[in-house]
């Protein structure tokens, strides 16, 4: 499958962004979780930490690859925390998310994090932007005017330019120091294993 990442530099570009996606739905997630009341809608609550959870398993996978291929993950570069109510950094402009309470407008955005996000066909993956959008973290690396067609889409462009480096450059594209991985001690429920 064709992609736009050429190089190890643009694959390092896309994981940055990749981090910063995780990195933004974390807060919202949180910022509900934790206007619920305890001891009431334990169903809501349950859902909400899981889901907060699995988006910091994301960040740290995404953190992890770029250790793995010799890029140093920021969190605190200028520009990686947005300002709420911001757009996603995959470049999705239909929606914002912002901080709230537990609410059904919540649930909404949430919805939209989350819906599945395979294009119909291979040239509708990106999508020009009709207008550049005041709260936009980034754009494509590369193609200020252009945006995934859902996140879904963009992760999808992170795995064939692994796949074509890896074809091209072989196991040489890993050259990141191991140490710096974070493993599963920190990543699975109780520093458990996760059955396959």
């Amino acid at each position: 499958m064709p992609t736009k990442i050429q190089t190890i530099d643009d694959l390092k570009k896309y994981l940055c962004i990749a981090m910063q996606i995780e990195h933004a739905t974390i807060p919202p997630y949180l910022t509900a979780l934790y206007s619920i009341h305890p001891q009431t809608n334990s169903d809501a609550t349950h859902v909400l930490r899981v889901i907060a959870v699995e988006e910091m398993l994301h960040l740290t996978l995404a953190a992890n690859i770029l250790n793995a291929i010799g890029g140093k993950p920021d969190l605190t570069a200028q520009g990686f925390v947005p300002q709420y109510p911001a757009y996603l950094p995959d470049g999705e402009n239909d929606f914002k998310v912002d901080l709230q309470a537990f609410s059904k407008d919540a649930i909404q955005t949430f919805l939209k994090i989350e819906r599945p996000g395979k294009a119909p066909d291979e040239a509708s993956r990106m999508v020009a932007r009709k207008r550049a959008h005041p709260g936009t973290l980034c754009a494509v690396p590369g193609e200020p005017g252009m945006h995934f067609y859902s996140i879904g889409e963009f992760y999808e462009e992170i795995i064939r330019g692994i796949h074509h480096l890896h074809e091209k450059l072989g196991d040489k594209m890993f050259s990141g120091d191991p140490s710096r991985q974070v493993g599963p001690e920190y990543t699975t429920p109780a520093g458990g294993s996760c059955s396959q």
